[in-house]
């Protein structure tokens, strides 16, 4: 028997927003000790200068450390009505007699902690389930909320499958943020590698950005391009070692776009751009937007579903601190697919 976690899943609707407002250079308070010894590791360990944050609700004086919860609020709300609002996504859920289920994820759990709330409602939104989305969409069939930090969009889409194959439902909203409160995205460099021999601290600031995601996942059909996330692999711990094993499973997984993502640490972005040296059409994601946490594998998919979902195969990596290595295959659909290689065929021949 096929292990669910291998099946694919139908991609109906994405959505991914972030802030509009510019980058802004993070200060620490040198009056916190804490706080400043925290700064100086993480630019060590990371080998920059300074830490940019782009966080919603951030065009207040003491940006990006204190923002506004009820910008993070409405633009979370806008993302999932602009991907369940769509035609197709509305036709899944309007179904007669189907089973609606949502995953709600984020990155650090109970983070009404960290968020200036007055309201209660507020609070259940952050910490429990977004209420609103619930009732708007009709979500009655299985809800629930993930804590993964740089793997809970990954634990979600992997949860989701589950859900799919077993019966437990018929379409899966996926949704979630990652918030950037720069105390506990600067704690968490302490576990990340340190790249050896360690070279001189570069000029570079490192480019923190907060997102929103909302997605709806059904069961694989021809008309759909469908995701599936494979079994953890586990890399050796050895530099080069483990570039050759990445390489040599982007080669075995055969998807034409390698899209790949890991913390921003050096030791490990230094690991992918060894292991892409031989593919053609490799996108680093944090050198093209930036750091997200948990969201950054999404954002590959994102960008191959608005893009290439109807032409080619895709895949995205993500490698983690612990030499962990999650691959996410990306598939467009087997009738467009067809089609586009027929118009191709025919193109040839004439």
């Amino acid at each position: 028997m096929k292990p669910t976690s291998a099946l694919a899943t139908g991609l109906v609707a994405m959505e991914i927003q972030e802030p509009t407002s510019l980058p802004v250079r993070f200060q620490p308070g040198w009056h916190n000790v804490w706080e400043a010894s925290l700064y100086k590791k993480a630019c060590r360990k990371t080998l920059t200068d300074g830490w940019m944050f782009r966080r919603f609700g951030g065009d207040v004086p003491l940006a990006p450390r204190k923002t506004e919860l009820r910008d993070s609020i409405d633009a979370f709300t806008d993302t999932c009505e602009r991907a369940l609002q769509t035609r197709a996504a509305q036709k899944r859920l309007r179904q007669r007699g189907a089973k609606n289920a949502m995953i709600f994820f984020d990155s650090w759990g109970e983070t009404s902690l960290f968020e200036d709330i007055d309201n209660w409602r507020d609070s259940m939104f952050v910490d429990i389930l977004p209420k609103k989305i619930l009732w708007d969409f009709k979500i009655q069939a299985f809800s629930g909320k993930l804590r993964g930090e740089r793997t809970g969009f990954l634990l979600a889409l992997d949860m989701a499958q589950d859900c799919l194959h077993s019966g437990v439902a018929d379409n899966v909203v996926i949704c979630g943020q990652h918030r950037h409160f720069p105390v506990m995205s600067l704690s968490e460099t302490e576990r990340w590698p340190r790249r050896k021999p360690s070279p001189q601290r570069g000029t570079n600031a490192l480019f923190a950005v907060e997102r929103n995601l909302c997605m709806l996942v059904t069961k694989c059909e021809e008309t759909l391009p469908s995701l599936s996330v494979g079994p953890r692999q586990i890399l050796p711990t050895a530099h080069r070692a483990a570039a050759e094993r990445l390489s040599e499973y982007w080669r075995d997984a055969g998807g034409e776009h390698i899209f790949s993502c890991a913390p921003p640490a050096p030791a490990l972005l230094d690991i992918n751009r060894r292991a892409a040296a031989a593919f053609a059409h490799h996108v680093p994601l944090y050198h093209q937007y930036g750091d997200s946490g948990s969201l950054n594998p999404a954002l590959g998919i994102y960008h191959w579903f608005t893009a290439e979902a109807a032409r080619t195969p895709a895949l995205i990596s993500s490698l983690h601190p612990d030499q962990r290595l999650w691959l996410v295959n990306c598939l467009p659909a087997a009738a467009l697919h067809q089609d586009t290689i027929d118009l191709r065929e025919k193109n040839t021949s004439l």
